[in-house]
């Protein structure tokens, strides 16, 4: 039988070399921690913002997104002023001809989803969506306007209650 033989680190470079990466340091263990915890936050971060209600506000912010470029390029394509009429609980496009505005004859009035809270400023002032009595002889006119260039009259539609909406959309092309 062999006897036992223990190396000791100094006799042996390699051994040595082992004992000193044995386990890890401050350093490593603080890196993984933050690492960890800047993952969890953004998770946790992202989780909150994906409420049903913010994205149903969302898709919807989009969707007048969508019509008001459509509208823009009709405008320039068309080189009339086109607008956006906001009444009630629904909004309808709106083409300028013969000295009045007129709705669009393939664009019947489209419903806000129940409960969407919708607000609407024009020049920096709030616009309040009343009812339309339907009358034929009150004049149509858009609180939303598109020039024959395709530029927008100063508004902002808030998506959402209170001081502080959830989305807002002000020119349908910057806020892509």
């Amino acid at each position: 039988m062999q006897p036992l033989v223990l190396a000791t680190a100094d006799a042996n470079p390699e051994i040595r070399l082992a004992v000193a990466q044995r386990g890890f340091t401050l350093l490593e263990i603080m890196v993984v921690i933050a690492l960890v915890a800047l993952v969890s936050t953004s998770v946790l971060l992202t989780l909150a913002n994906a409420t049903p209600d913010k994205q149903r506000i969302g898709a919807q912010k989009a969707q007048f997104a969508a019509i008001l470029r459509k509208l823009s390029q009709r405008a320039i394509i068309e080189q009339r002023w086109y607008g956006l009429y906001f009444i009630d609980q629904s909004y309808q496009g709106l083409r300028y001809s013969a000295n009045q505005w007129i709705a669009l004859p393939q664009s019947p009035p489209s419903t806000l989803p129940k409960g969407m809270p919708l607000s609407l400023l024009v020049d920096k002032r709030s616009v309040k969506i009343e009812r339309r009595e339907n009358s034929e002889d009150s004049p149509l006119s858009p609180q939303i306007r598109i020039s024959p260039t395709g530029l927008f009259n100063d508004f902002e539609l808030r998506f959402g209650d209170g001081d502080k909406p959830a989305f807002v959309l002000t020119d349908p092309y910057a806020s892509l």
